[in-house]
């Protein structure tokens, strides 16, 4: 599997993000969300999002754990994927760790 590497989001992003939360039965989250953005309330933000929701729109996880994560829900449909890392520096080493349980499904 190929892995995409993207660190900051498009602006695009969020017509698609709000789709997905409509489809989790979070209708008006992304609203919610894009008012605190606009409001410069980043860490409230995050109460916004529950550990359910969370492992339905994200892999959560160690890098090998990401991995086994992305094979699972997506290697059936998938020869490549798009891993994004908001707001935080992300260590190259954990990337390679990833890439490395990726491939190693091959």
């Amino acid at each position: 599997m190929k892995v995409d590497l993207q660190l900051n989001g498009r602006p695009e992003d969020g017509a698609a993000r709000a789709k997905e939360l409509v489809a989790l039965g979070s209708d008006g989250l992304h609203v919610r969300g894009s008012a605190r953005r606009g409001n410069r309330e980043f860490d409230s933000m995050r109460d916004l999002i529950d550990r359910d929701m969370m492992n339905a729109i994200a892999v959560v996880g160690t890098p090998e754990e990401c991995a086994a994560k992305i094979i699972a829900r997506f290697g059936d449909h998938a020869d490549r994927v798009c891993c994004y890392f908001p707001g935080y520096p992300v260590v190259d080493e954990h990337i390679a760790e990833m890439i490395s349980a990726l491939e190693a499904d091959q």
